[in-house]
């Protein structure tokens, strides 16, 4: 095996199809399957199974893939750390957000790189907390900003750090301003919550379990768009992360209250690879992530329950 035949095939496996790697690769069909050849030949297994839609991993190819993955980026950030010594650190670095974090951390924390860091050029991806640590366990992200420690850090395969416990709100559309409501009290609210099976809806259910509770729910949105239409709208109040209303409730066109009866609060980690270490450039931006969130605690910014 090659570094090369192993780029080729993260690439394959990525884009689904050896068609679309070759255009990507900029490289001829052919050649690029006689990679693959050589590699089922080398490792006298079958890796990759041809589909209409494409190709897809066997169990083998899956398992050369994620290594794969590893021997490259670990390469790459050699490369990288030999090219810091003594002066800026630079390359790319990529960072997962959940969209509630996103909301408020993706502005701030580019701020402080281009600041700081000229040379590093940062990939921020916002997606649902359980894409992200596919892509974080798959060697496709540098590190991730997770909800719940990580999921227990991934049964130990991440390191996390921990940054602050963020309280999850009463979000409606009323006009009144009321710092705090009990959920027991809340009978006969339309509910307009957050789609399951997430991590904010996991929370919420358990909530209302707790209290013996059935929340009447009208719709069930994935959206964080959605569902502040829906409670702009009128068609029910919703349980969300505070950061993500922020701008709303001061513009006076919604209202939040924390809950008087329940703890619905989840930790929030910085979660990366326990098994790869980070770039030079890759440390930086996880210093500094940090860094960012706590200038950004704030009742009017990012409440929290610290």
């Amino acid at each position: 095996m090659n570094l090369r035949s192993l780029r080729y095939f993260v690439t394959i496996v990525e884009l689904s199809g050896i068609s679309r790697a070759a255009r990507a690769l900029h490289i001829a069909q052919p050649a690029l399957t006689q990679h693959v050849a050589a590699l089922e030949e080398k490792l006298k297994v079958q890796l990759l199974l041809r589909t209409v839609n494409g190709v897809v991993p066997t169990d083998a190819g899956m398992a050369l893939y994620r290594n794969a993955r590893q021997i490259l980026r670990q390469i790459d950030q050699t490369v990288l750390e030999v090219q810091a010594q003594g002066d800026q650190p630079r390359g790319k670095v990529s960072i997962g957000m959940p969209t509630a974090v996103a909301y408020v951390l993706t502005v701030p924390l580019l701020g402080e790189i281009r600041r700081r860091y000229p040379e590093i050029e940062l990939h921020i991806i916002e997606n649902m907390s359980g894409i992200l640590l596919e892509l974080l366990s798959s060697g496709r992200l540098d590190m991730s900003f997770l909800y719940d420690g990580g999921r227990q850090a991934a049964l130990k395969s991440f390191k996390a750090t921990k940054v602050l416990d963020e309280e999850l709100v009463y979000v409606s559309a009323a006009k009144e301003v009321v710092p705090s409501v009990s959920l027991q009290d809340l009978v006969d609210v339309d509910w307009v919550l957050p789609a399951a099976p997430g991590g904010t809806r996991q929370i919420i259910d358990t909530g209302f379990a707790r209290l013996g509770r059935t929340p009447r729910v009208v719709a069930e949105l994935s959206s964080a768009k959605a569902l502040k239409g829906a409670i702009l709208s009128g068609y029910g109040a919703s349980i969300l992360p505070p950061a993500i209303i922020m701008e709303d409730v001061a513009r006076g066109e919604m209202r939040a209250a924390s809950f008087t009866d329940v703890d619905l609060s989840r930790p929030l980690s910085l979660c990366v690879p326990a098994n790869v270490p980070l770039s030079p450039a890759g440390q930086r931006v996880h210093d500094t992530a940090v860094e960012v969130v706590q200038m950004l605690i704030d009742p009017r910014v990012w409440p929290t329950v610290d």
